[in-house]
């Protein structure tokens, strides 16, 4: 029998919305780490992207839903949505601890999170209790400089420097979707076709149906 812990990879985001360059991070990710299972978890309301226009918590929840429901290593969790005010990564990770026992947690954040860290709430304590893991884009450098300015202890730069996974360079991001869609541009191949489909369902980022 094996009682080895579970490895369990917490990927948070506004996915606004989810796209094939999330999904592929999620697979490297787990493939470097050999999680047992990924965890997307939209935030409802980050409070280090107050000013994003972000669409409503239970739309990108679904679209996430619809993405990864042919995956059975990833799953999405609504915990975040059921704040009211802002919610933070030290409460999520502690709340995800009690919840699943003999169980090794990973925070999956991309590396140009990095340099905003140490503005999270009690960020020492964070990176000290939980393990990382960095998403660094193939063809990119996190050199030990970079990890030497942050102000943590030397032990937890040195942690951090330990954490990065290089993944495949796929420069897509969920803003130019939000503006292609806006402007009636193509936007297949970057999304899940049923996540188009939702969007398109919901007139979601000023999508526009086309006349006859």
């Amino acid at each position: 029998m094996n009682n080895s812990p579970q490895k369990i990879g917490i990927f948070g985001g506004t996915f606004n919305p989810v796209h094939i360059g999330h999904l592929i991070i999620a697979q490297e990710v787990m493939l470097a780490k050999k999680l047992d299972q990924i965890r997307f978890l939209p935030n409802a309301n980050p409070p280090h992207k107050q000013d994003l226009m972000l669409i409503d918590a239970k739309h990108r929840f679904e679209m996430i839903r619809l993405a990864t429901e042919s995956y059975g290593q990833f799953a999405v969790d609504d915990y975040e949505m059921q704040y009211d005010g802002y919610s933070y990564t030290i409460d999520t990770m502690s709340h995800f601890e009690n919840a699943f026992k003999n169980t090794q947690l990973y925070f999956i954040i991309g590396a140009d999170s990095l340099l905003e860290l140490f503005l999270w709430k009690d960020a020492q304590t964070l990176v000290d209790r939980f393990s990382f893991i960095i998403a660094l884009r193939n063809g990119s450098e996190l050199n030990v400089s970079v990890f030497a300015q942050l102000p943590f202890e030397k032990r937890l730069q040195e942690k951090l420097a330990n954490s990065v996974v290089q993944t495949p360079m796929i420069d897509i991001a969920s803003r130019n979707i939000r503006d292609r869609i806006k402007k009636s541009m193509p936007v297949r191949f970057m999304l899940p076709d049923n996540v188009i489909q939702y969007i398109e369902k919901h007139n979601l980022y000023g999508y526009k149906k086309k006349e006859d």
